[in-house]
């Protein structure tokens, strides 16, 4: 192969400049250490021309066009182009090469230069998307006198033994995938790279590149390649490459490959799926194999015959999903050829949709005198913390007030057990009746569990065989407590207040999950307390926080924000950093250090005390910007509560905030996954949670500071989200329609 080859623009690319988004260094990014270049430009140009590894003519097409190197892009590449991070071809990474072996860099050597006179012998990689040794165990006996790297071996003769470059790139695959690319020659990942990614072309079964980018584009720069940004930090950060493979969840159920560092879907591929692991919650490798293990060809991947011919054949990827089922039910799913599952994890899960048929009650049937009339609105006993000042007892009353807002019968059953120690109101008057055939109940299953409720004191009475038992939960991880399977089989199904609760219970319970929400509303009205009132100045920009310990400080991680507060702004420059914490005993060091900052910085006011559920409106109305620094959160109840204010909100995009917290509602903090770690009962210490990345943290602290303007839009985006999901009307619709569907059931 000469070095004029594969470098001109092939008929099947529709774009003239297509590398320009996805490969092509920003010029000013520079290595600052060149060290000494002991070898001479001639000697390297030889080396390079021989290697057949330099594309002149795309190369100076690329980034040459007007400039006076134009005619001798290889000179520029050695001695320019390299040093700035260009490719010279788009398969191999200057930047990559030079960040990635430091030895390199120091030197000062030209980084293909290196690769082909002692990298490639010394098996380093090229590109983020070859992988040498990956490569070898393919090729274990690659002649070198005929491809000096196996870079070039893989160019010569890729397409001809199907060799795969990396395990997310599919080399037969996506030549019989993108037919157009196998009749014009070009080598597969050569062309992804340099006109696939940027043309939605997908390099692996697993890795949708245009779904990709709609998800995360505002994290990708504009000359990264998605793939590459996945597996350098799309995956870290918890960003999915497919639909049907749900990162943070794979890296919280099995946390030894969170252990090991390796990529979860590289682990899925090379290893997860022949081990039995399931790649998302909804779907069910071991379980899929054992239904349609004669189906599945020998080697292949359980999920990739799902998506392939599965899903067309009926085959169900869990027993919770009903392929057949879900097509007959949506028609216009099956009339548009969608996979189903992937259809309701994109969009049937957000509009309510079942997975499979509504469950027959075995239960007996009610006496005459129980029945309602088919008109009537059906009801249900509510058991939870209803009186309780906690983001639990917010919840309840959330429910309760949706099912008024229904004309819902209730009886409600006020529970305090568990809660003796968080404040009650003491004026709320609740309904009360006969008991009815439906129970909902509120609580968590860390209290029903340790506490043995579920075995003693009142709730047996309540939750019996002969009613319809509904568990509403908050959890805030990708994974639960096994201690826990016992307690939910004693319940008919489960609400959750989001669709990423809902996922983590799909994924251990073939009991019906439906996502439910409680209405959130905010009044309109001018508050009727003043700043001061709160200790807050009436001429500063206002951050605020607030959570209660209960909750877990580790979870809700509150020194984050003070400190990013003091690490960007100073004491006069406006701003405030307001802190609200519920519940706070001495001697928690996350606390302590926030009461000690506070004495320090007069622009950190810290107040510890319990809110009316009035002061907290007045509260949201006076603030100018919320922050929510968690590592995770179930639902996200104050943030909530400020986007109902119409403030902007700053915060993580995990957990239950998914559904409301986007880049168009709030500011979005970066984030890390990590190990939640020991003292942050009840979750495990070796299951996964986001840590928020500070300087991120910083950056969107001052941007919601100085560009307030785009900050108001924020919030009044926000505002239109919460009140379409969590209006009384728009829940109360949703619990009618609930009820009235397992009322149905009960009567049949």
């Amino acid at each position: 192969m000469t070095s004029e080859s594969q470098h001109g623009t092939p008929a099947v690319s529709s774009s003239p400049r297509p590398h320009a988004r996805f490969g092509a260094r920003n010029s000013f990014i520079r290595f600052m250490s060149f060290g000494t270049r002991s070898t001479s430009v001639g000697h390297q140009t030889s080396v390079v021309r021989r290697s057949g590894l330099f594309a002149a003519r795309w190369y100076a097409d690329l980034y040459l066009k007007s400039h006076r190197y134009y005619k001798k892009p290889l000179h520029h590449y050695l001695t320019i182009g390299a040093y700035e991070g260009l490719r010279p071809n788009p398969i191999f990474d200057s930047f990559f090469y030079l960040a990635r072996y430091p030895d390199v860099r120091t030197s000062g050597t030209n980084p293909l230069y290196h690769y082909v006179q002692w990298g490639a012998i010394e098996r380093r990689n090229p590109s983020t998307l070859f992988e040498t040794e990956y490569y070898l165990t393919q090729n274990p006996a690659i002649d070198r006198s005929g491809a000096q790297t196996e870079l070039t071996h893989y160019l010569l003769s890729g397409i001809g033994n199907r060799s795969n470059p990396h395990l997310l790139f599919g080399t037969h695959w996506y030549l019989v995938n993108n037919p157009d690319v196998a009749a014009s020659g070009i080598n597969p990942l050569w062309h992804f790279m340099a006109y696939g990614a940027a043309e939605g072309r997908n390099p692996h079964p697993l890795f949708n590149t245009s779904w990709y980018v709609q998800q995360y584009r505002h994290e990708l720069a504009d000359d990264k390649n998605p793939l590459e940004h996945f597996l350098q930090s799309g995956a870290e950060s918890g960003c999915k490459p497919h639909p049907l493979f749900e990162t943070a969840w794979y890296l919280a159920t099995y946390p030894d490959v969170a252990a090991n560092g390796m990529n979860p879907l590289c682990h899925f591929v090379a290893h997860g799926a022949a081990e039995g692991r399931s790649p998302h919650p909804l779907f069910n490798t071991r379980w899929y194999v054992q239904q349609y293990g004669r189906d599945v060809e020998p080697g292949a991947n359980p999920l990739e015959h799902f998506m392939r011919r599965g899903a067309a054949s009926g085959c169900n990827p869990s027993p919770s999903f009903d392929t057949a089922w879900y097509l007959r039910e949506y028609p216009e799913v099956a009339a548009a050829n969608l996979n189903p599952l992937v259809h309701y994890v994109l969009r049937g899960s957000a509009e309510g949709r079942r997975t499979s048929p509504p469950p027959i009650s075995s239960r007996r049937s009610p006496a005459p005198h129980e029945k309602r009339s088919r008109g009537s609105a059906p009801g249900a006993n509510f058991i939870g913390p209803v009186a309780c000042v906690n983001g639990l007892g917010t919840s309840a009353r959330g429910y309760l007030k949706a099912m008024k807002c229904a004309n819902i019968t209730v009886n409600v059953v006020p529970w305090t057990i568990g809660f003796e120690r968080v404040d009650k109101i003491d004026t709320l008057t609740f309904d009360q009746c006969e008991p009815l055939p439906i129970n909902l109940v509120h609580l968590n299953l860390d209290l029903i569990t340790q506490s043995h409720l579920i075995d003693m004191s009142v709730l047996p009475q309540l939750v019996t065989a002969d009613r319809y038992n509904i568990a509403i939960v908050y959890w805030e991880l990708a994974a639960i407590a096994p201690e826990w399977f016992e307690t939910i089989t004693q319940f008919d199904e489960i609400w959750c207040a989001s669709s990423f609760m809902a996922r983590t219970f799909e994924a251990i319970s073939a009991k019906p999950v439906r996502v439910v929400r409680p209405a959130i509303a905010f009044s309109s009205d001018p508050p009727q307390r003043a700043r001061h009132h709160f200790g807050l100045p009436e001429d500063k920009y206002i951050f605020a926080y607030m959570f209660d310990v209960g909750s877990v400080v580790g979870r809700k991680n509150p020194l984050a924000f003070v400190k990013a507060y003091i690490e960007e702004f100073h004491a006069q420059e406006g701003a405030v950093c307001f802190v609200k914490i519920g519940y706070a005993p001495a001697g928690l060091p996350a606390i302590e250090a926030i009461r000690s900052l506070a004495e320090r910085r007069p622009d950190i006011i810290l107040v510890e005390r319990i809110f009316a559920s009035d002061e907290i409106a007045d509260l949201f109305n006076h603030i100018d910007c919320y922050v929510s620094p968690h590592r995770s959160e179930g639902l996200g109840l104050t943030i909530i509560e400020a986007m109902a204010a119409a403030k902007p909100v700053i915060a993580v995009r995990y957990g239950g905030v998914t559904d409301f917290v986007t880049p168009d509602t709030s500011f979005i903090v970066d984030h890390k996954l990590i190990e939640v770690g020991e003292g942050n009962a009840p979750y495990r210490p070796r299951y996964i949670w986001a840590d928020p990345i500070q300087s991120s943290l910083r950056q969107c602290m001052r941007a919601a500071f100085e560009d307030r303007r785009a900050a108001q839009v924020k919030g009044m985006q926000g505002r239109a989200i919460i009140d379409r999901l969590f209006s009384p009307t728009r829940t109360g619709e949703a619990l009618a329609a609930e009820l009235g569907r397992v009322s149905a059931n009960i009567r049949e």
